[in-house]
């Protein structure tokens, strides 16, 4: 057995929920391990709690961690994230946050328009910036820099790229890579009551993609890698086999539903 580490930088608001549904099929719960730490110092702390043998019989780390976690460990480890276009994740966390009344913003963004949540600093401008480049959680609103956004271009050229706008491809270019038997899965923690983009104010979008102009560059870029990385499988496979498998799925979303529909009934 490989003794890599594979470790899903999981970005809020880019999929990663219903990717691990996913990966509980592939991986034995035992060795999975999910972390959301506070703080840089909180992971390190967290991690060196861990036994030998449950660090030994780790092959796949998830949650919102930095990149940089793999220092922690002294084995090889191989990357893997989605990215998402700034101004639809930004849209996905604003009516997020203001359909569960449980997020600590509730309150406060319910009462604010789209444009008053951006401009407000509840949401930390180039989000994904800051979690490729490994900043601390510290790091306040508006102090993402062009050197950070070089770090992450340069972090983000080491990992296996994922787009959500591409979320199947996505999905076998990740089982090409690692290995996985199973893709199936069910759309989660999906907000029907989000309007599209193209409901949005232009000027609100002008607003959040200046904000989130770090981010936009990481995506372009990210988009780069993902049609490279398709390419040395080859496009015209990769389309097949997608489209083989939207059929699939969509049965097996199907009988999932029905089986629900079963049990609560």
């Amino acid at each position: 057995m490989s003794n890599r580490l594979d470790i899903f930088l999981h970005i809020p608001k880019t999929g990663g929920i219903t990717l691990y549904q996913i990966l509980e099929h592939n991986y034995p719960p035992q060795s999975m391990w999910k972390v959301y730490p506070d703080s840089w110092d909180d992971l390190r702390g967290q991690v060196q709690a861990l036994s030998p043998q449950r660090r030994a019989g780790l092959r796949l780390l998830t949650g919102h961690i930095p990149y940089g976690v793999h220092t922690l460990f002294e084995r090889p480890a191989r990357y893997f994230t989605i990215l998402r276009e700034p101004v639809e994740r930004t849209l996905s966390y604003y009516y997020y946050v203001r359909s569960h009344p449980d997020n600590p913003q509730y309150n406060q963004v319910r009462a604010m328009s789209l444009e008053e949540y951006v401009t407000s600093g509840l949401l930390l401008d180039n989000g994904q910036v800051r979690w490729l480049a490994g900043l601390q959680a510290d790091t306040p609103f508006g102090g993402v820099t062009m050197e950070h956004l070089e770090t992450a271009t340069a972090n983000l050229r080491t990992c296996l790229v994922g787009i959500m706008a591409r979320y199947d491809e996505s999905l076998l270019l990740f089982r090409y890579h690692l290995g996985w038997r199973w893709l199936f899965y069910c759309k989660r923690n999906v907000n029907k009551q989000r309007p599209p983009l193209t409901q949005i104010d232009p000027q609100t979008r002008k607003t959040i993609a200046s904000i989130h102009a770090l981010d936009e560059a990481l995506y372009l870029e990210a988009c780069q890698l993902f049609a490279q990385q398709v390419e040395r499988i080859g496009l015209t496979t990769l389309q097949y086999q997608t489209k083989f498998f939207r059929s699939i799925n969509r049965l097996y979303t199907l009988a999932s539903r029905m089986r629900h529909t079963v049990h609560t009934s």
